[in-house]
């Protein structure tokens, strides 16, 4: 049962969110000024192995803004030129809300929102993700600090794309995650790393893949390090 958060309830439950975060944690809001409590969190996160998303929009981020995103481990972050939705969410809760990632509407505003648990409000839950990561898919990737343990190189080059190993879409090349973010939704419902897919994350050939081994034999072989 979906329920209704003011200004405190909405801080309260977004920090859980965050400290709660397993594997994904996902914040798209127009604006960002970090507390230094979200700030410790995130770190506290991304030391824990969670790969956190952040999108952003309006403006560019300032030069100072943009490095303190950058001091943290595991992180992606996206721009969207027209963002003016807030959601926030792991694995199994989300917050949807008309409060910004913003100190001061943290301290100052008045907002209203509504808590989904994925167990309790599936439906409404997935339909949410499922628009988030069509936000994330049409945003500019601005800087990542994603780092992946694997005996193979995580890039091929500067720019190169690789292809969705479900949807044969073409994405970022990251051995991490070599799914397009609609299926990698879908993909986190059972994240099951040697469910079989159908296509070479690195060239694209219909050839079995799974995350992880998403690779032809032939790919496989060139990029080992």
């Amino acid at each position: 049962m979906a329920e209704f958060l003011t200004t405190i309830g909405i801080s309260s439950k977004l920090e859980d969110i965050i400290n709660y975060s397993k594997q994904e944690l996902i914040l798209i809001s127009p604006y960002y000024q970090l507390s230094e409590t979200f700030y410790n969190r995130m770190i506290e996160a991304s030391r824990r192995g969670v790969n956190i998303t952040i999108v952003f929009g309006k403006k560019r981020l300032k030069s100072n803004e943009f490095y303190t995103f950058a001091e943290i481990p595991q992180l992606e972050l996206l721009y969207c030129h027209n963002l003016h939705a807030k959601c926030y969410f792991n694995e199994v809760d989300m917050v949807v809300c008309s409060m910004n990632m913003y100190a001061y509407s943290q301290r100052n505003n008045r907002e209203m929102g509504v808590f989904i648990q994925r167990n309790n409000d599936h439906d409404f839950f997935n339909k949410a993700k499922q628009e988030a990561f069509s936000i994330i898919d049409s945003s500019e990737l601005v800087g990542s600090n994603r780092q992946y343990s694997n005996s193979v190189q995580t890039q091929k080059s500067s720019g190169d794309y690789g292809f969705c190993i479900r949807c044969e879409t073409k994405i970022s090349f990251d051995i991490g995650r070599p799914y397009c973010q609609s299926c990698f939704s879908v993909w986190m419902d059972f994240q099951n790393p040697d469910y079989q897919e159908s296509v070479c994350h690195s060239c694209g050939v219909k050839e079995p893949a799974t995350l992880r081994k998403p690779f032809c034999y032939g790919c496989f072989t060139n990029y080992m390090v």
